[in-house]
């Protein structure tokens, strides 16, 4: 009888060791789930955050190349800047020389007598004087719209623009005008409007020093409308007739781009 709670108590130890190693073997199994259903978020959670990274590059990657379209068409507008103030004071340096030839040609009549100073009169209120001033007002209407064009004020630009070339078409400022009068139309996405007076420049004044830069906007007009023949044609023309001008490159690499898209 005194064996009887040894015994008991045996049975209790035993009891419990397997009531304690049949809970640690049940648990585990709850362990190993729960660190695998932590393991899945972690995973996917890292997969997120790469998808995140891939779109935060594209997203630069887009903006970078926005940028540097906008880099290159400012770069174009400031090179046709730098070009239109050179011609401005070509034109001055004209103007003065023709103004000192005149001045010189009047004194050499006077001198040898050939020309009364009735007739040198005459002369200065006739149609000379006409023409003069017909260009010093072209010139102040130009400079006027140039002006307004650097202040993007393109309507008021364009207006402008196109009554210099109705009042002064045969000025030596008609043909520049006419040219920013197809850039304020092709800057504001006009490009129909734009392709017309490139080309109107392009007919009426062959010898404009313009014409290389019209015909490479005529192309980047064309191109706009999906006109890529047409826009093949003037990128063309203008590597065959000015080989060595800015426009000529800049064609080039349009031509290499309509290549690369197929065109």
């Amino acid at each position: 009888m005194a064996q009887q709670p040894a015994a008991i108590e045996e049975i209790g130890g035993t009891s419990n060791a397997n009531s304690s190693r049949t809970l640690t073997q049940k648990a585990a199994p709850v362990v190993n789930a729960t660190a695998q259903s932590r393991s899945v978020p972690a995973g996917s959670l890292e997969d997120r955050v790469k998808r995140l990274e891939r779109m935060v590059d594209n997203r630069a990657l887009v903006g970078m190349l926005r940028r540097l379209n906008e880099v290159q068409q400012e770069n174009e507008t400031l090179r046709s800047e730098v070009e239109e103030l050179n011609h401005l004071i070509s034109g001055l340096k004209n103007r003065q020389r023709d103004i000192y030839n005149d001045i010189d040609r009047r004194m050499q009549q006077l001198e040898d007598g050939s020309s009364p100073m009735a007739k040198s009169s005459a002369t200065i209120g006739t149609s000379s004087p006409t023409s003069a001033s017909s260009e010093a007002e072209a010139r102040k209407a130009y400079e006027q719209a140039f002006a307004i064009l650097r202040k993007k004020q393109y309507d008021d630009a364009i207006t402008q623009f196109k009554a210099l070339v109705t009042r002064y078409p045969q000025s030596s400022f008609a043909d520049n005008a006419l040219y920013w009068q197809g850039e304020a139309n092709r800057v504001t996405r006009r490009f129909s409007q734009a392709v017309d007076d490139f080309n109107t420049l392009i007919k009426t004044y062959p010898k404009s020093a313009k014409l290389a830069d019209s015909y490479y906007k005529l192309g980047i007009s064309h191109y706009q409308l999906s006109h890529f023949s047409e826009a093949k044609q003037a990128f063309k023309t203008v590597r065959k007739k000015y080989p060595n001008s800015s426009s000529a490159r800049l064609s080039k690499a349009q031509l290499k781009k309509l290549g690369k898209e197929g065109h």
